[in-house]
């Protein structure tokens, strides 16, 4: 199971995470490939943790978010 992660700028406005966008991603360090949604998708089981998303688009801009991941308790 996942959770969708929406990218969000300094003004909070959705940046798209399109393939004819990025240049480069990685979550935590890992490759991220980019998917038409333009958004990327968590595994809902990964631990407690403060994750890193680092984004460089095609345009040259460079974003960088943390996210401080405390997944659902299961029912």
């Amino acid at each position: 199971m996942s959770a969708e992660y929406k990218l969000l700028d300094a003004e909070g406005v959705e940046v798209p995470l399109t393939p004819d966008r990025v240049n480069a991603m990685y979550f935590n360090g890992n490759i991220v490939t980019p998917n038409d949604d333009g958004t990327i998708w968590v595994d809902v089981t990964l631990p407690e943790w403060k994750y890193t998303l680092d984004v460089t688009m095609k345009d040259g801009k460079k974003y960088i978010a943390e996210l401080d991941w405390k997944p659902d308790p299961m029912p």
